[in-house]
């Protein structure tokens, strides 16, 4: 059997984290004093192995912490913020004793402190009990008493503000029953280290639910992972078929979805500047006026913010040390200079800007302005800064690890003189799109990027390496790289004329009848104790300490799985398969109270409920006008290298055209009607009746003849062959009008009853007869398709 290496108590590290402390100059992050401490102690990675059986947490680290808070009594350090500790002057005199005598005098500090306490707490009772108060209770008892006595849905309330108020977000109570319990969902966004994992255990959650485009993981959450792999939990990347769930730890999801979904911006820009800082920095702040602007007035719900990453405490100039002893005018450290440059010559207004970072501070001889908002790093200033709301951020690398804000989509970032600051880390801090949506003006769907780097190589080096990181994890996003700043304006075409088209949403009125009609089938299984009961399962890993053995894996089968509400189990269903479904239900039918358990055959009724619930909201819903609030057609970012210039287009070229899609836009300008290329994602979008799946359909060219836009789409096979494709064909409002005409077209010869393809020459034109019968015509070559898609013969001049 293997011995465990024998660990230092936690007593015996005393001395040595004094020593620890005084090496490092007296202060020293936690971090810094636990690797001072292994290096002094000569500490093997054996031994920074050894967990505790039960949680599973190293022993060391917990003993280290334990140190640092005994020696905090004794007076010998103090902690003036969190995650940082620093000597004492008790603490220098006391690197001259040795580590028995320190245990003693801890040991009668900590008793001198235990005692201190009862006493204060004997006069706190005694003081009640003068004022006639003897039978009150300390205040963490009549705090239980009040929660105890509320009611049920208000205690229900209040654990659901104590969750958001923790950082939850989509906090939902999904049990409401007298049961003396509380179930509900929520999430926690969370960057998560070995601590923080911890934590997170601690909760006892039902469910982890991990997002990353990495596989990486932290240790601790590594070692539960590993326990359900034992388990016969898959840890290989799957992709579940519908309701047939796996039994796995990874879900796979292609880049190209969480594009689509709108959870991450389009494309990335990034611009090289061998120059001033200040020439960066106005063009930062002149291309994030605009986005501002823009934001405001497409209503976005947002306001677009800005980084600025840069070395903390080294001059512009020449790359050492600033000095903190000067008056704050005349320091050079790359922090000041940016706040200095946004309030003195951009006008920000400094209540919007916050400097987050462990810059050298003269406080009593040279003071910072009380403007200068300085957040240094503890996690209670790391509140602080996250709730005020601030958008402009100056930061060192050491923010990046903890903080990333969907708002965020420009970046200044300071490589010249040697800097280590990697930009393809920081790329992650803004890659998020603000709303989980896609906008019309492509600069709120773009991260901004502006590099300051030494010479034109070290911008090539830079761009290579952002470059291979996303086409490792997200090849759908777009790259540029510019080196002149003249290209990165070159690349924005505002259009020549404004042009709009109306907006299209489902009308789900004929599917409520029908809907409701389903839904008087429901069963109540709120008085139901038989079909709302299944089995559970229970798996238990007991890991031994020190011989090196795999973890034992128990399984018991138990009576009863998790129980959740009807509601909570329908709406989540439905949402999976069509979120606007939802809205067509009146959730509050009592029915839905009824609590049953996930494995129950009622569970099961109830999801195959959901999904007829869907079906028929597809059946019935249409697609109609919006005509008050049309979308407008708006700039687009285009590569000036290889920009395809037009002569009837709305913008003066387009760039990123494949070989079919460039054969169609020759084609179109040869009409000399107004047209547009529309982007996909932030272009103009119809909404598509059908369950999963890219739940939009984009079409590729805007093309106006007259009173009518034509949305055409070259591509249309797939969307021909599904319902969904053919009602885009049926769109009209009460009165029969068609303000928008969507024309798919195929490669090839088709039939149109039934519908299949029946040659490859040519190209088949979709459209639908008043009579509501799809029908498509055949046509030699694009020229002749795209004429009879936009209905040429009728043309209107512009």
């Amino acid at each position: 059997m293997t011995q465990s290496p024998t660990l230092p108590k936690y007593d015996d590290l005393f001395r040595p984290t004094l020593e620890a402390l005084s090496s490092l100059g007296g202060s020293g992050s936690i971090e810094e004093l636990d690797e001072a401490l292994i290096s002094s102690l000569g500490i093997t990675q054996e031994q920074l192995d050894v967990t505790y059986p039960k949680s599973g947490a190293p022993v060391l680290p917990d003993r280290m912490s334990w140190a640092r808070s005994f020696l905090k009594i004794g007076g010998f350090v103090k902690n003036p913020k969190r995650g940082v500790w620093v000597l004492t002057e008790e603490g220098r005199a006391a690197l001259s004793k040795s580590n028995a005598d320190l245990k003693k005098i801890i040991s009668a500090a900590d008793r001198a402190a235990i005692a201190a306490r009862k006493a204060a707490q004997a006069a706190a009772e005694g003081s009640s009990s003068e004022n006639g108060n003897g039978d009150s209770l300390s205040w963490p008892d009549l705090l239980l008493q009040r929660v105890q006595a509320v009611e049920p849905a208000a205690f229900e309330r209040l654990c659901q503000r104590l969750l958001r108020e923790s950082g939850f977000t989509r906090v939902e109570v999904t049990g409401k029953t007298a049961d003396g319990g509380i179930d509900g969902v929520g999430v926690l966004r969370v960057n998560l280290a070995d601590q923080q994992a911890d934590l997170l255990l601690e909760l006892e959650p039902d469910a982890i639910l991990v997002a990353s485009a990495t596989m990486r993981t932290p240790s601790r959450l590594g070692q539960i992972i590993g326990r359900l792999e034992q388990a016969d939990w898959s840890g290989r990347a799957i992709r579940d078929k519908p309701d047939e769930p796996q039994r796995g730890l990874v879900t796979a999801l292609r880049s190209g979805e969480v594009v689509e979904a709108g959870l991450v911006k389009r494309q990335i820009i990034l611009g090289g500047y061998s120059t001033e800082m200040e020439t960066a920095l106005a063009d930062l702040v002149a291309d994030f006026n605009s986005a501002s602007a823009k934001a405001e007035q497409l209503d976005a719900g947002f306001r677009p913010k800005a980084i600025y990453v840069c070395r903390t405490n080294i001059t512009l100039d020449d790359g050492t040390t600033d000095i903190p002893s000067r008056p704050f005018t005349e320091r050079r450290a790359r922090p000041i200079l940016i706040w200095r440059y946004l309030v003195e010559v951009a006008k920000v207004d400094p209540a919007a800007i916050a400097v987050y970072c462990d810059l050298k501070v003269d406080r009593k001889g040279f003071p910072l302005p009380p403007e200068f908002r300085l957040f240094s790093g503890g996690e209670d200033d790391f509140a602080a800064f996250t709730a005020g709301g601030f958008r402009h951020v100056i930061f060192n690398q050491s923010l990046q690890e903890g903080w990333d804000d969907p708002e965020c989509g420009f970046a200044y970032i300071d490589k010249s003189m040697g800097s280590a600051v990697q930009v393809e880390q920081v790329i992650g801090r803004v890659l998020r799109q603000p709303g989980a949506q896609h906008y019309a003006d492509p600069d709120l769907n773009t991260a901004h990027f502006y590099i300051r780097v030494d010479d034109r190589q070290d911008f090539q080096r830079t761009l290579n390496a952002v470059r291979e990181k996303l086409g490792a994890e997200m090849p759908e996003v777009r790259l540029e790289g510019f080196s002149d700043a003249r290209d990165r304006k070159r690349s924005r075409l505002e259009p020549r004329e404004r042009r709009t088209v109306p907006e299209i949403h489902i009308d789900a009125d004929a599917a409520v009848e029908p809907m409701d009609a389903l839904l008087e089938t429901l069963p109540d299984y709120t008085g139901d104790t038989i079909n709302v009961h299944g089995a559970g399962e229970q798996i238990r890993a007991v890991q031994a300490i020190g011989d090196g053995s795999d973890a034992k894996i128990e399984t018991r089968a138990r009576d009863h799985s998790n129980r959740v509400v009807a509601r909570w189990l329908i709406r989540r269903a439905m949402q999976r398969l069509y979120p606007e479904a939802v809205k067509t239900v009146d959730w509050a039918d009592r029915r839905f109270d009824a609590r049953v358990e996930v494995t129950s055959p009622a569970a099961q009724h109830l999801r195959d409920q959901a999904e007829r619930l869907v079906d028929v909201f597809l059946e019935n819903a249409e697609l109609a006008f919006e005509t008050t609030n049309p979308y407008t057609v708006d700039a687009v970012l285009t590569r000036p290298d290889q920009t395809v210039r037009f002569n009837n287009a709305l913008h003066e070229g387009y760039s990123d055209l494949n070989g079919v899609e460039l054969e169609f836009a020759r084609a179109i300008d040869a009409l000399e009607l107004p047209w547009s290329r529309n982007p996909t994602n932030g272009g103009y979008s119809i909404p598509l009746l059908e369950k999963g799946g890219s739940r939009r359909f984009f079409p590729d060219f805007l093309v106006w003849n007259g009173g009518v836009a034509y949305a055409l789409d070259p591509k249309g096979k797939h969307l021909i062959l599904e319902d969904a494709g053919r009602k885009l064909l049926a769109i009209r409002d009460e009165r029969g009008n068609e303000f928008v005409q969507v024309r798919l077209i195929t490669e090839g010869r088709w039939l149109a009853d039934p519908i299949k393809q029946i040659g490859v020459d040519g190209y088949s034109v979709w459209r639908l007869t008043k009579a509501g019968k799809v029908r498509c015509s055949h046509h030699r070559t694009v020229d002749e398709a795209v004429q009879k898609a936009v209905d040429y013969h009728a043309r209107v001049p512009a």
